[in-house]
């Protein structure tokens, strides 16, 4: 997505064969790469940046192991475990098991291996058994195995069983197996083919991307997808996705990347300062060298002039303390922003891609994006009060969730989203900061997340379930803890259409549809006389609503506490939303594919006279004059030539 300018080096040592890669490790200055078909280790000198002669294994079955420790290598291919010296020497078969072995690793002086029905122990030093469990935990913990010191367990991923899972098996300090389990998800979130230990040792992250708490395998963060190998770089982990590296926080959010210019990427492992790319396979490797201090942050794109500028909002917030509407445009990489005060475009915020969806924190200035993948940033808008220094520009990130995201709205200084996949769908309760403060699954994504200050909910659809039906859930708006849930006792499609918008004080719901419910009860209280593209609340409950289906123009009505039509005229171009604070509204129109912003104090919205056009468009405020005529032009209609001021 990003030019980067990397300093490469491209090495290959190519013979006859390409083989599946199947492990990397790095002891001293030697990177050992290990792979199957034909089974081999090749082996790197990362100092010397060039190749050392490879460890031919036997050929009798497929490899499926490695471990170092020592100075010595730990190979599995069938049942049996051979070792080595690390330049290849000294082949012995030090072990038979007895049955194929899938994995191994190494976990303080023991060596844990799985296979198909059993998981046992052995001695690192003689390989002496110790225990062995055929228990349902290990059906759990079979391929791709990563071990923590500090939890004393070793993880993996479940090999040919449904549902698909990770899990872990614990070991106490005489090699006894003291507990195994699998993740309370069962499958639920992806699953890949291997598992990692973070620095601290206190997180387990599978390479599909989601990470797990590494005491109770409890959902911790995602990586926003899916990668292929990963290494530790000071603490922070490096992943290796197909054309770049990323380096993440310890928090597991991206904060710098390089390009990969290699083809079929396999694996990578840091030395020093610097990260090696290795591509290919077996025998015909390639390298790429890349440099730490080349791994920049991603940059926001140009900012584009949005004055007369042709597009559709894809997304607004609306920032009712500034008086600034905020507008996505996916297309351009930006946020247009429009000062009502001012009746003019501020500076436009450039992106660093094309966001899904956004909110506004209004209180904090925060604008928060949501990226297909599941990326969460943020774009803290510079106001002149930051202090020493104005906030990065363009958006970085804060938060991340399992599944690309499908809902997104603000809680109080909270961030909520909501995604879903494969039957999944899960609700996020984030700090400002991005730390993860609540989660709830089996929930429901919606067209449109509202949330309402004075209940303390979030109004939202069950949008891919039938019956459709309104909900809502409470929000904790002092720690983000999500509470209980409950839906309209209607059980009904009919009439769930967005927009969803709760009345300032908390007492009704109305939805786009023009069905009005009880803000608690979601009893369904009546029907407006039509259907409605947006609503708005003047200071006083007076409702205002785009009238839906729109025509050339758009139909702004107004509407009394108790929805009465008090009234309704029109405003120039197809209507988009309206916008309202206590004492006015602006309407955003497009005329001509140009979006329009019209603004209409609460004084002038009355009909003084009757005649169908409200004071603020009126040019003889206090005489009928429906056609508006002024023939020459000045402003003031012909009725009122001539007339004393006000007339």
């Amino acid at each position: 997505m990003r030019p980067f300018l990397v300093f490469i080096v491209l090495l290959s040592w190519t013979t006859s064969a390409l083989a599946e890669h199947k492990d990397t490790q790095v002891s001293g200055d030697t990177a050992y790469l290990f792979h199957s078909n034909p089974n081999a280790i090749s082996r790197y000198d990362l100092a010397g940046e060039a190749w050392l002669p490879p460890v031919l294994l036997p050929l009798a079955d497929t490899a499926t192991g490695m471990v170092i420790h020592d100075s010595q290598l730990y190979v599995s291919i069938g049942e049996h475990i051979y070792t080595y010296d690390t330049n290849g020497s000294n082949e012995t078969l030090a072990y038979t098991h007895e049955e194929a072995i899938f994995d191994m690793e190494k976990l303080g002086d023991f060596l844990v291996v799985t296979s198909d029905d059993m998981i046992s122990v052995l001695h690192i030093a003689d390989l002496s058994l110790v225990d062995s469990s055929t228990s349902f935990f290990t059906r759990y913990v079979q391929l791709g195995l990563s071990a923590s010191e500090t939890t004393s367990r070793v993880y993996g991923h479940s090999q040919g069983f449904s549902p698909s899972d990770v899990g872990y098996v614990e070991i106490d300090n005489s090699g006894m197996l003291v507990t195994g389990d699998d993740s309370p998800y069962h499958g639920d979130y992806p699953t890949g083919t291997q598992t990692y230990v973070s620095a601290d040792g206190a997180h387990m992250i599978s390479n599909s991307g989601i990470v797990y708490a590494g005491g109770t395998l409890d959902y911790a963060a995602s990586l926003t997808g899916s990668f292929i190998d990963l290494a530790d770089a000071d603490g922070k982990p490096i992943l290796l996705r197909e054309g770049e590296a990323v380096l993440y926080s310890n928090d597991f959010l991206p904060e710098r990347s390089a390009s990969v210019a290699l083809a079929d990427e396999k694996t990578l492992v840091t030395y020093g300062s610097s990260v090696f790319v290795f591509g290919g396979g077996g025998f015909s490797y390639t390298v790429q060298k890349i440099d730490l201090a080349n791994f920049l942050p991603s940059q926001p794109l140009p900012a584009v002039n949005p004055d007369g500028l042709a597009f559709t909002p894809d997304a607004y917030a609306y920032d009712a303390q500034d008086n600034i509407i905020y507008m996505l445009s996916r297309e351009h990489f930006n946020v247009f922003r429009w000062d009502v005060n001012a009746q003019e475009y501020m500076e436009s915020l450039g992106l660093i891609g094309s966001p899904e969806d956004m909110a506004v924190n209004a209180d904090d200035d925060i604008v928060y994006l949501a990226y297909p993948d599941g990326l969460i940033t943020e774009l803290h808008v510079f106001d002149g009060g930051f202090s020493p220094a104005p906030p990065p520009v363009g958006d970085v990130p804060v938060a991340a969730t399992a599944f690309p995201t499908n809902g997104f709205a603000t809680v109080e200084d909270f961030i909520f989203a909501c995604d879903g996949s494969s039957g999944r769908t899960n609700h996020y309760v984030f700090s400002p900061g991005g730390d993860l403060l609540s989660t709830t699954d089996r929930s429901y994504c919606s067209r449109e997340f509202s949330w309402s200050p004075v209940q303390e909910r979030i109004y939202f659809f069950r949008d891919g379930i039938s019956p459709n039906d309104l909900l809502w859930q409470v929000i904790d708006p002092v720690t983000g803890e999500i509470g209980d849930r409950m839906d309209s006792p209607a059980h009904s499609s009919q009439g769930i259409l967005p927009p969803i918008r709760v009345r300032p004080d908390g007492q009704v719901v109305v939805l786009g549809s023009g069905r009005v419910y009880g803000a608690l009860s979601l009893v369904h209280l009546l029907t407006l006389g039509n259907p409605v593209l947006d609503i708005a609340w003047l200071w006083n409950n007076d409702m205002v609503t785009l009238k839906s289906p729109g025509g050339p123009d758009a139909t702004v009505q107004v509407w009394d506490p108790l929805f009465a039509l008090d009234g309704e005229f029109p405003v120039a171009g197809q209507p988009l939303r309206v916008f309202a604070t206590d004492s006015q509204l602006t309407v955003v129109t497009q005329v001509d594919g140009v979006p329009q912003f019209t603004s209409i104090d609460e004084s002038g919205i009355p009909d003084s006279d009757g005649d169908g056009v409200i004071n603020h468009f009126y040019n003889c405020p206090l005489i009928p004059n429906p056609d508006q005529l002024d023939s020459d032009g000045n402003g003031r209609g012909d009725l009122c030539e001539g007339l004393p001021p006000g007339c």
